[in-house]
């Protein structure tokens, strides 16, 4: 990988020097770029460690560390309290959403409650009086927002996969139900349903045509 010069440019465009720059625990030391010919910032941690990520990774405060706050995070609630282990599956569900928020593109861009990220303590207070259960996970309201508590509930499989966005809302009669509530009104499997739908079948076809029932001896002419 070779090192960028200040007036290098990338696709025709300038890009943004970045050495010298701290983003909280990360402090630019160096550019470089890949084989692939994209731009990698090489950061030294404040822990000592030094790690390649992505510049807009920097920026936008998706990476903040080589991953040490996480540790000390971790670390403090094991050290000040014992609720890790009072109810390790919410335990487990704190760190998952933290991860997620860290380490997943596509999770990046949702934030997390300030207060929920840095204390255990005030996720699993707000838990414990807002319905949490064991048969519950956390859901958002509105998926095009992030994790807080206006914003977050517990919810059953049923309710989660009612309230993804890729769950179809469909008109017939004048009634709006999502798929999955057709499918229990009408008596059809899901995927028959889309099936239908993908082939370019009307709503009111799709969701009225009786099922043909292939008989053992239809199977075998």
């Amino acid at each position: 990988m070779e090192l960028l010069s200040l007036k290098k440019r990338r696709g025709g465009h300038n890009y943004k020097c970045l050495i010298g720059k701290k983003y909280d625990r990360l402090t630019v030391i160096n550019e470089i770029r890949d084989i692939s010919g994209k731009i990698k910032r090489v950061c030294k941690c404040d822990c000592g460690k030094i790690i390649e990520i992505d510049g807009n990774y920097l920026t936008t405060g998706h990476t903040r560390s080589c991953g040490c706050i996480l540790h000390d995070v971790m670390v403090k609630i094991n050290t000040t309290h014992g609720l890790t282990k009072v109810n390790p599956r919410l335990y487990r569900i704190w760190t998952g959403m933290i991860t997620r928020c860290r380490n997943d593109p596509f999770y990046s861009k949702f934030d997390i409650d300030s207060t929920w990220e840095k204390d255990y303590e005030c996720f699993y207070n707000w838990a414990m009086s807002n319905g949490y259960k064991n048969n519950l996970s956390l859901d958002r309201i509105d998926n095009s927002k992030g994790y807080n508590p206006e914003n977050c509930r517990w919810a059953t499989r049923l309710e989660q996969n009612r309230n993804k966005t890729n769950n179809r809302k469909l008109t017939f009669n004048g009634k709006t139900l999502l798929m999955s509530e057709w499918c229990s009104v009408i008596g059809i499997k899901p995927s028959t349903l889309s099936l239908r739908l993908s082939r370019g079948m009307p709503i009111e076809r799709a969701l009225t045509q009786p099922i043909k029932k292939i008989t053992l001896w239809e199977n075998n002419k």
